[in-house]
């Protein structure tokens, strides 16, 4: 090989970079879930035909809400449309812890590393009654508790003008939606992650203010990367056959 080639060769191979791996990332299609109280617990028996498949593709989606009664008196859910209740139509308390569980199942190709996994919410939202309270207002809130994301945000809520009455805990009307997106969750090692959320409300001392609970929804969707197998670069390749063609010159 002259001076010249040897040259030229040299000008490429220096303006080649190496590829290292690049992050890939599978999202799941969106997932909303709702859930009513009826039956002395959180469920979805009127709303399972609005919501979406627990399964979607390669992912698995596990909503877990737990929490107690508050009154046999309180709206429907049908359909995730709070509606007015009649009945043995119940309502939920603020003691409940609201889960939300993503799991990719499929396969990431071989070789890949550092597959991680995070649940993103675009939404949490509940109905409550509007307090009975003589200041006019009152507040309650959304948090997170997942380890590594504690987070939270307070919303207030105006008053019912009228009088404590339990019979209002029936109409749909005297509810409050109370919607939240939370920051999106870091990543956490693995193929799954889990994020756990609350609703509360803020005064204590005046048991009238809240406790009734309706009307519970969820969305958002899964994302899982990881580190794909790095492709042979053209450095590689060039330097191989560099190597070639030493090697030929030498016989």
């Amino acid at each position: 090989m002259n001076r010249v080639s040897k040259l030229a060769l040299a000008s490429v191979v220096s303006a080649i970079t190496v590829s290292a791996g690049q992050a890939d990332v599978i999202t799941s299609p969106q997932f909303s879930f709702g859930f009513g109280f009826s039956e002395g617990t959180w469920n979805m028996s009127e709303t399972a035909a609005v919501s979406t498949p627990f399964t979607q593709g390669d992912f698995t989606l596990t909503p877990t809400v737990s929490g107690s009664l508050n009154s046999n008196t309180g709206p429907t859910f049908p359909d995730r449309v709070l509606t007015n209740g009649s009945g043995i139509a119940q309502s939920g308390q603020d003691d409940g812890t609201y889960v939300m569980n993503g799991a990719y199942t499929g396969a990431v190709p071989a070789g890949a590393t550092n597959v991680r996994t995070r649940v993103i919410m675009d939404s949490l939202s509940v109905y409550v009654i509007q307090p009975f309270i003589d200041d006019g207002i009152a507040t309650l809130t959304w948090s997170e508790s997942t380890v590594g994301q504690l987070q939270s945000q307070v919303f207030s809520v105006t008053d019912d003008p009228g009088p404590y009455n339990p019979a209002d805990f029936a109409d749909a009307a005297a509810y409050q939606n109370i919607a939240w997106n939370p920051a999106d969750a870091l990543q956490s090692p693995g193929s799954t992650q889990g994020r756990t959320f609350k609703f509360t409300e803020n005064d204590e001392a005046n048991r009238n203010a809240f406790q009734v609970f309706d009307g519970l929804e969820f969305t958002g969707r899964v994302e899982t990367s990881f580190d794909a197998v790095p492709e042979p670069t053209m450095t590689g390749l060039l330097g191989g056959g560099t190597l070639l063609l030493a090697r030929r010159r030498r016989r």
